[in-house]
């Protein structure tokens, strides 16, 4: 199971606006430049951020993004609905009338439930932890440590 592009490059557009939160609008090149994002692809990730009420862009001179409430509010389920939608393993769970076998099928229950365990996951992790658990790992000097099985 893997995740899109646009999934990962829109948490980490919002991972940094965390880190800036509180610091005003920042600029979309800012972004696009830290996070090593095509601005282009950058555009349409923060065009449904915004439309999700994730982050709020703002005009002008000292215009750009910035999220609509504090990181610990906001989770990576949020991201990954506000660009994919709702998660799920197999195409019928999300659509039961793709498949010809959905009534049938002794399968579907797993799926349903492997959705359910990523989801509730998903929506256990919030930009406010990521950001402490991170500089835990800076002041640890655990920065290349590959262990993400921490939550």
């Amino acid at each position: 199971m893997k995740l899109s592009s646009r999934v990962q490059y829109a948490a980490r557009a919002v991972y940094y606006l965390a880190v800036e939160y509180g610091n005003g609008a920042i600029a979309l090149h800012k972004i696009s430049d830290d996070q090593q994002i095509s601005i282009k692809y950058l555009e349409n990730i923060m065009r449904l951020l915004t439309t999700a009420g994730l982050v709020k862009s703002e005009k002008g001179k000292n215009g750009g993004f910035a999220l609509t409430r504090p990181p610990v509010e906001i989770t990576l389920n949020d991201v990954l609905v506000a660009t994919e939608g709702k998660f799920a393993p197999v195409m019928c769970i999300k659509d039961p009338e793709s498949c010809g076998q959905h009534d049938a099928c002794g399968v579907s229950d797993a799926w349903r439930s492997l959705g359910k365990t990523v989801t509730d996951h998903l929506k256990s992790v919030n930009f406010q932890d990521m950001m402490e658990r991170q500089n835990k790992r800076r002041e640890e000097g655990a920065a290349e440590k590959e262990d993400w099985n921490y939550y």
